[in-house]
């Protein structure tokens, strides 16, 4: 008889694995924990009937919520890591000679064990003169540390049950309390691809750009988790200006970013928004089952483009993996099922017109970059050109279209609104 593991990721949709045996399970005080050894995946880690990792593919989790914030920290020696019993995290971050000191914080000394005996090349650095173990409340060890950390590495479950309170506002607050001014925080948000994991995550990233002044979200590819990715940014032209301004002014010259990476990120930014209005007509015309393998090309793309450009342009190349990944797959395809599908027309004239609308914010770039060099590294006074010179050229641009007529439109209706006190 076959045995197979089963992870439910809704209550519609299960993930399953052969299994050829288990090697362990046991109740600890907090959680179920298994470990199976499969034929495709090698041995596999779970806790309450969840994949936490497996044999297979836990390089790439570990890496990147490792390699990332280490590469954009150069200095970083003092690490917090929150989670992680199964010890590969702390294998990443032992890898560097300049790390001096690692606190790992595990609720569940049972993990630790079942990893050390079962998971050994995971556990393997534990021993590690440098990593230092607690096997306590996370949320009660950070409120006793104060400007102590250079980086904060949160490797939680998924925010229900035991993790819930990794999630929160307040904890948020006690990890930047915990940071040095230079400080990095990074935490695993979950796939968005599910609704139930998309709200929770949507309320975990509030939370968290409510408490950090910087707040990114970067993405990977892991063939036992439920794929997704997002990008959010300030403003695209004012971002592009105002970007190392302000880093320069909250964290010193050493942190600026070059300028090819806050080129692609606005770049990256303006597709994101231009691209909301047509995947609001997409969903709202059930049109799913048409790009079903759209997600797969672009991760895969995503992947082979980053790997491929960041050992000649390192975060740069990444970043333009991303770019160029969905300009190949999203940008095109997208309007493009739409236009076929319901509206029955060629899709060549929103092509054009996006192609307008691109020329036109390249020059409105252009311009404002030109009044910024004057007045290069003031931050507050970038603000006010970045408000002022993009909106009065945006209005010269576009003011006697049909969408500018609308939108003054509703805009005076809404202000007639106000004054007049009609709640309607």
């Amino acid at each position: 008889m076959e045995m197979w593991f089963s992870e439910f990721h809704t209550p519609d949709v299960k993930h399953s694995i052969r299994v050829n045996r288990q090697l362990f399970s046991r109740q600890s005080d907090y959680q179920r924990i298994d470990i199976f050894e499969t034929p495709e995946f090698g041995r596999v880690l779970t806790l309450d009937g969840n994949v936490m990792l497996t044999e297979r593919d836990e390089f790439i989790y570990d890496e990147m919520i490792t390699h990332v914030p280490m590469a954009v920290h150069k200095e970083a020696k003092d690490i917090m890591v929150i989670g992680a019993g199964d010890g590969g995290v702390v294998r990443e971050l032992t890898r560097y000679d300049r790390v001096r000191h690692i606190d790992l914080v595990e609720m569940d000394p049972m993990v630790v064990e079942a990893c050390r005996a079962y998971l050994p090349e995971n556990a393997c650095r534990l021993d590690d003169r440098r990593v230092h173990l607690h096997y306590e409340n996370a949320l009660k060890f950070i409120r006793r540390c104060e400007n102590k950390y250079d980086l904060i590495i949160v490797d939680s479950s998924d925010p229900f049950g035991p993790s819930e309170g990794l999630f929160t506002r307040e904890f948020y607050g006690n990890c930047y309390n915990a940071l040095k001014e230079d400080g990095i925080m990074v935490n695993q948000q979950g796939s968005p691809f599910y609704s139930e994991d998309a709200h929770a995550m949507q309320r975990s990233h509030k939370r968290i750009a409510s408490t950090f002044q910087i707040s990114r979200v970067y993405q990977a590819h892991i063939p036992t988790f439920a794929a997704g990715y997002w990008l959010f940014g300030f403003a695209g032209v004012c971002l592009l200006e105002l970007l190392n301004p302000f880093v320069k002014l909250a964290f010193g010259k050493k942190y600026l970013f070059s300028r090819d990476i806050v080129l692609i990120l606005c770049i990256n930014f303006f597709i994101t928004g231009t691209r909301r209005a047509v995947l609001i007509f997409k969903e709202s015309m059930g049109l799913f089952w048409n790009d079903r393998y759209k997600a797969i090309a672009e991760a895969v793309l995503n992947l082979v483009i980053s790997i491929l450009l960041v050992t000649h342009f390192g975060v740069a190349g990444v970043f333009a993996g991303t770019f160029c990944s969905t300009v190949l797959t999203s940008v095109w395809v997208e309007p493009y099922v739409i236009y076929k599908y319901r509206l029955k027309k060629p899709v060549t004239g929103f092509f054009i017109k996006y192609a307008g609308y691109l020329g036109v914010m390249a020059a409105v770039w252009g311009i404002t970059e030109y009044f910024c060099r004057f007045i290069s590294g003031q931050a507050f006074m970038i603000l006010g050109i970045c408000l002022i010179v993009p909106n009065i050229l945006l209005w010269f641009a576009y003011r006697r279209t049909a969408e500018w007529k609308v939108l003054w439109n509703l805009l005076k209706k809404m202000v007639e609104k106000v004054f007049t006190g009609d709640k309607r």
